[in-house]
């Protein structure tokens, strides 16, 4: 946002808001003014917080946020369209960009420019280019190097002066004029890639292009520079403070102090045990492997592939490896042999693989070594497991080695990858893009993951906390509350979990969305977990009787009103081992449980023993800007620590303590009535109030809304489990303060509808909530209202544990409201929780569609997979000539407005090629949105001779195209979607397929058109084609055959043309399957409707083909030289001569040969005797056939 836009608001509040406030002191009104934190998937702010939101979120959203594995995909892929976002990349991060400069030059238009914009910021560097996802090398002059060698030049800007100097002078030598020095995009990074054309190369066109990138320089306040960092803090500190894309905050409106601090907590090192992939061109190859593509060709990211483009070495011992300039402990490597032939062209004898390690790349130290014994094993990629690697020591240099001694010939490696040991991590780091045409406060929650921190603004500052704990400095106690104190105790059962999984963005596995491992915590299952059973232990066989089914690694406790099987402990979380038989052991830990590691039972115990089985209850968390395994489990973690803690206390407070807290920060509370003695806090929301002594004097105090905490939240012993709860709860709310109900919900929809005995149909309401956890609740108050009504009228109370009630009658086409309040066995009420407004749809929401259609005999048979609502009809049926799905377009069958219940309709009334069309119809007239339908009497249209084929699709689809463009080889629909937005800045255009848009598409046509040549008529005309959409017909028309039209053999003729070949047009007429064809032009159409689904038209081939010509002849003389056939007809080719028969002449002929087949002049025919000499004879031919 513009920080004059800010400027503007904090004017409004300085002039009007904070006078208000002042007056409302006075006046003793309720008016607040609030200081909020803005957390991790915060979704409401309030006070002065809410007034800035709401200026940061002016431009018009396009669509929720997407999720990561669409976002992680969608950064990676060019585009080309005339406007679309900025981008700014943060820390390391795969990116594509859109297409900003295309041409074409050579003599043959062979070589491509492609300049393709990757951010709209300079960058720290370029690390590696991708050419469809296939890692490229280049070297001198920017010429690729291996496969893409010779077809692919390259030059990278980083946006300043300096850094765009190679790309601009290659652009500009490259495309003299086009190019010039007025086309800079100074301050903006790019890549201009140069294509040299090969058939091979580029089937598809030009190729993907994408960079990984070290994106954009961040000011650190810490030491004053600005330079290339990763720092979760620093890079949303300059989201927060950039202008153009960003908010535009000033600097002096930052807490220092706080993101100094937080900063310092995203550069802590953290102890991890991962591996991770060291780029493939970072370091310089070394070895004696360079046949084929030289030693590159192992590290150019293409995989197993053929020995053609592999390392390989003429000699039975390779050696290929990295050098880097800093040593790596390698721990893991990934070696690839050729797909074919394998590590030593296919030589069945053994083959040794070795990791070596050196520190000088002369004395070598072995890492890891295998022997491969099977010959199909020499084509599997060698992955050793990381605990067989041995490496502690860190090497600049690492090679493989191949051994195959005695093969007698060379060895291949087609792929290498080296992993390094990481050690240790910053606790946090920001690697992602953010683009513009997304909501701040979405942008600031998904740079917030990166640090599980928060936003805070507070006193005109704003502060950015990162996620560590906060030892409290201030103690609240009795003394200080001067009101009610509410204690919410635990969140509903649907809002819990106990285990967090998500996906991250993973660069050992091509920059995608990758699932993260996951964090389980065994003492919350528990907690979460079913009720008891009664056990029995077996201590010889160490087992614990179970009659309930349970999966290995299942967290479970016991209790026991006597002494329970030694070891075992009461309030301990064990883990099950299913033994089968209806008995389990048990295991100390998950892995021991998985590995099958049983705790054996030193005894049977005594008295009787109760088991609690866990529940895993997930909640799905993304890292959009998190790229490491480990550090996405830290961040899962803590996501799971903090919703365990979930008691919130809401007070209101006197300003001697509670004026030196913030929102943002921690407290101690200590309140002996619920056993509280300094338990942490942290401070979510900070208000002021009107107060009231004892006298009903006003006074001025503080609300404060808190959430416990702990420092173990924020504790990681690489992934372990937290054993205990680090904040346990010690007490209840009172009973005078009820929860209110949570998670209501209203639908009214078709399956809400309630069919009566009568058969009437009734739209109602159907209401869902979770109960408060609250003691004595006794009953829930409803009440419902038609939102143009301000009065609530009072439905019947709800028992709890019900949570789901139905209100009827409603009426279809009016817009409700409802509300719900807890009330307890002693009167106690919680506040009302309001429904969002309904507008009821009931019988006014088509039914389901059916599913499936086919033939059975000479009935038409349909599925109707979906649960049929209560106003189902039935279904209607229409029927329409030739293979068009037009259902607008077909006629009612067996009659119109017809409905039948049944399945099936008989169809052996339709003749020729028809179309059946089925659709589901309820009681209102509703249509199901989709149809099923079938084509009946098409048959394979008789083909004679097929003269010619035309592949319009291969031909890039001549003709005109309506309402939709050609998109891979296919003719795509466009989509309906408003393209410009309303402000008038017109700076974004939705990119076709995001699947957060809203989806509807244009009516689709294509017409083209076919002149069969004289000599090609007359004949038929066959259409195949491959069209998708909700609904698509073809038709066909012959233009006037008076025009003058060229005497050659041309095909086609422009549509442009019409203006010009006459006006009189038959009727567009629906295709039927197969015309005949005479001398003149036919003009096709392709039409597709609008609807939710994308008409697609992937194929349209027509033939041209031509009946047989046969002729007979009787008492036909061939002379001894041999004579022709006196054909009658025209022939463009004589398939055969027919069935010949010689006649008794006494020649003694006994054999006719066909010398030639000739069209024009007619067969050559030689009669031979038995001794084969030719000889004059009498013959009659049957039959001759051709076209």
């Amino acid at each position: 946002m513009p920080a004059v836009a800010v400027g503007a608001i904090a004017s409004g509040l300085a002039a009007g808001g904070m006078a208000a406030a002042t007056g409302a002191v006075v006046l003793g009104l309720s008016t607040t003014l609030s200081a909020v934190a803005i957390g991790i998937g915060s979704a409401a702010f309030s006070g002065v917080m809410s007034m800035v939101m709401s200026a940061m979120t002016d431009t018009p959203k396009l669509g929720e946020m997407p999720s990561l594995s669409y976002a992680a995909e969608d950064r990676t892929q060019m585009v080309r369209q005339a406007i679309t976002v900025w981008r700014t990349l943060y820390g390391e991060v795969k990116v594509s960009g859109p297409i900003t400069f295309l041409h074409t030059t050579g003599a043959s238009n062979d070589k491509a420019h492609v300049l393709l914009t990757m951010a709209c910021h300079e960058v720290d560097s370029f690390l590696e280019l991708y050419l469809a996802d296939e890692l490229v090398a280049f070297g001198a002059d920017h010429v690729a190097i291996g496969r893409w060698a010779g077809f692919a030049r390259y030059w990278t800007g980083d946006g300043t002066i300096v850094g765009d100097a190679g790309l601009q002078a290659a652009l500009e030598a490259a495309c003299p004029g086009l190019w010039t020095s007025e086309h800079r995009q100074y301050g903006r990074a790019k890549v201009y890639v140069e294509f040299t054309y090969d058939s091979k190369m580029f089937p598809s066109g030009i190729p993907q292009i994408s960079c990984v990138m070290r994106g954009k320089k961040v000011h650190d306040p810490r030491t004053g520079n600005t330079a290339w960092s990763d720092n979760a803090v620093l890079c949303l500190r300059d989201y927060l403070t950039t202008g153009d894309v960003g908010l535009g905050i000033m600097a002096y409106d930052l807490l220092a102090a706080d993101i100094n601090a937080s900063a310092n907590v995203c550069d802590e090192s953290v102890a991890c045990v991962r591996t991770q992939l060291i780029p493939q061109g970072e370091g310089a190859v070394f070895g004696d492997m360079t046949g084929n593509d030289g030693l590159t060709a192992a590290f150019d990211g293409t995989s197993a592939t053929s020995q053609s483009h592999s390392a390989h070495s003429a000699a039975a011992i390779g050696r290929i490896g990295k050098h880097w300039e800093e040593p790596r402990i390698v721990g893991r490597v990934m070696a690839y042999p050729p797909a074919s032939g394998g590590w030593s062209q296919g030589w069945t004898g053994d083959v040794t693989l070795r990791l070596l390690g050196s520190a000088d790349g002369e004395s070598w130290v072995t890492l890891c070594e295998e022997t491969v014994t099977d010959a199909e094993s020499q084509q599997v990629p060698w992955a050793p497991a990381a605990e067989d690697v041995t490496a502690t020591t860190a090497y600049a240099w690492h090679a493989l080695e191949i051994d195959a001694t005695g093969s007698g010939g060379g060895v291949h490696c087609a792929e290498l990858r080296f992993y390094a040991r990481v050690g240790s991590e910053r606790r946090y780091a920001c690697n992602g893009t953010v683009d513009s045409d997304k909501a701040p406060k979405d942008i600031i929650g998904r740079l917030l993951t990166s640090c599980a921190g928060n936003v805070v603004y507070t006193g005109g500052m704003w502060s950015i906390l990162a996620g560590y704990y906060r030892t409290p400095a201030i103690t609240l106690t009795d003394d200080d509350f001067t009101g009610p104190v509410k204690l919410i105790g635990r969140v509903s059962r649907r809002e819990s979990f106990n285990a967090v999984k998500g996906v991250y963005v993973s660069p050992d596995y091509a920059w995608e969305a990758t699932d993260g491992p996951p964090v389980r915590n065994g003492t919350y299952e528990v907690e979460d977990g079913r009720d008891f059973e009664i056990v029995t232990a077996d201590a010889g066989g160490d087992t614990l009787t179970a009659t309930s089914s349970v999966v290995e690694g299942t967290a479970l406790r016991l209790w026991t009103t006597g002494i329970l099987p030694s070891p075992l402990e009461v309030d301990t979380t064990y883990f099950a081992i299913p033994q089968g038989g209806g008995t389990i052991k048990l295991a100390a830990s998950r892995d021991d449980a998985f590995a099958g590691l049983s705790i054996a039972l030193a005894d049977a115990g005594g008295g009787l023993h109760r088991l609690r089985y866990g529940e895993v209850v997930w909640s799905d968390s993304d890292a959009p800007f998190t790229t490491s395994p480990s550090m996405f489990q830290r961040l899962a973690k803590i996501k799971l620590e903090r919703a365990r803690q979930a008691q919130t206390l809401e007070v209101s407070c006197s300003l001697r303590q509670a004026l030196r807290l913030r929102a943002g920060g921690t407290v101690m509370v200590t309140r002996a009535r619920f056993g509280w003695i300094d338990k942490p806090f942290d401070v979510v929301d900070w208000t002021f109030e009107i107060q009231q002594d004892n006298e009903g004097v006003p006074l001025l105090g503080v609300r404060l809304i808190l959430k416990e905490t702990a420092a173990t939240v924020y504790d990681w012993a690489d992934g372990e489990e937290t054993i205990l709860d680090p904040a346990p709860d010690t007490s209840l709310p009172p009973p005078w303060d009820v929860s209110p109900p949570t998670g209501l919900a209203v639908a009214a929809g078709t399956d809400e509808l309630l069919l009566m005995g009568d058969g009437t149909v009734v739209s109602r309401l159907m209401i869902t909530w979770s109960d408060p956890p609250q003691i004595g609740l006794d009953h829930l108050d409803v009440q419902v209202r038609e939102t143009a009504s301000a009065e609530w009228r009072d439905c019947y109370p709800v028992l709890p544990g019900i949570e789901v009630a139905y209100l009827a009658p409603v009426v279809d086409g009016v817009s409700y409201r409802l509300r719900l309040r807890a009330v307890t066995v002693i009167g106690a009420r919680s506040d009302w929780v309001e429904s969002a407004d309904l507008v009821v749809v009931g019988k006014t929401e088509p039914p389901p569609s059916p599913a499936s259609m086919w033939r059975d005999g000479t009935f038409a048979r349909w599925s109707y997979t979906a649960t049929p609502p209560a106003d189902m009809a039935g279904f209607l049926v229409r029927q329409i000539a030739g293979t068009s799905r037009n259902w607008a377009a077909g006629a009612g069958f067996p009659a119109d407005g017809a409905i039948t219940t049944a399945r099936s309709v008989d169809i052996s009334a339709l003749t020729g090629t028809r179309t059946v069309m089925v659709r589901a119809v309820d009681t209102s007239g509703n249509q199901s949105a989709d149809m099923v339908a079938m084509t009946i009497g098409l048959g394979e249209p008789s083909v004679a001779n097929i003269l010619r084929t035309v592949d319009y699709k291969a031909l890039a689809w001549p003709g005109t195209i309506t309402g939709g463009a050609v998109s891979g080889g296919d003719i795509l629909a466009d989509d309906a979607g408003d393209l410009f937005l309303p402000n008038g800045a017109a700076l974004f255009l939705p990119v076709a397929g995001d699947a957060f848009l809203p989806v509807s598409y244009v009516a689709l046509t294509y017409e083209f058109s076919y002149l069969p040549a004289s000599l090609d008529t007359p004949g038929s005309l066959t259409i195949v084609s491959a069209i998708a959409g909700d609904g698509w017909q073809i038709e066909y028309r012959p233009l006037d055959d008076s025009l003058f039209l060229p005497a050659g053999d041309e095909l086609f003729l422009p549509l442009a043309a019409d203006s010009f070949l006459g006006t009189a047009q038959a009727p567009w007429t629906s295709w039927p399957g197969q015309v005949g064809a005479t001398r003149q032009r036919y003009l096709f159409r392709v039409s597709v409707d609008a609807g939710s689904r994308c008409g697609i038209i992937s194929a349209a081939t027509l033939t041209l083909d031509v009946p047989d010509i046969t002729e007979s002849f009787d008492d036909l003389a061939i002379s001894a030289g041999g004579s022709r056939v006196p054909i009658t007809r025209s022939y463009r080719e004589i398939d055969y001569v027919g069935e010949i028969t010689v006649q008794d002449g006494g020649s003694g002929a006994v054999a006719v040969l066909v010398v030639d087949k000739d069209p024009i002049l007619g067969p050559l025919l030689r009669a031979v005797n038995s001794s084969g000499d030719s000889v004059a004879a009498t013959i009659d031919i049957h039959n001759l056939k051709g076209h």
